[in-house]
């Protein structure tokens, strides 16, 4: 990873950071992801994303962004490639971080 790149994910991720706790409701959600083939792992980052509010979950699994966007009328988070994500907010190609 270039500096550069390294320099503005690490700028991003501090802004960003809040702490999820574990519990019930949480467990119960990675469930039903699990349920749906998402690795029990990816299923609990998920349910913590939606928990936190997150908007947007960016991932490069495409199989996990397919299943996700199969059941998108079930969850609050919009499941997309982070280069396609880039290009959409920056209006950039991202070609050149990637």
């Amino acid at each position: 990873m270039d500096h550069e790149r390294k320099h503005y994910v690490s700028t991003f991720a501090v802004k960003t950071a809040i702490n999820i706790l574990v519990d019930l409701e949480i467990k119960e959600r990675s469930a039903v992801f699990m349920g749906w083939g998402i690795k029990a792992l990816d299923a609990l980052h998920l349910a913590c994303a939606e928990r936190a509010g997150a908007t947007v979950f960016l991932t490069t699994d495409d199989a996990k962004k397919n299943i996700m966007s199969y059941h998108s009328d079930t969850i609050s988070i919009q499941i997309v490639n982070p280069a396609v994500w880039y290009e959409e907010v920056t209006g950039n190609e991202s070609e050149n971080i990637a």
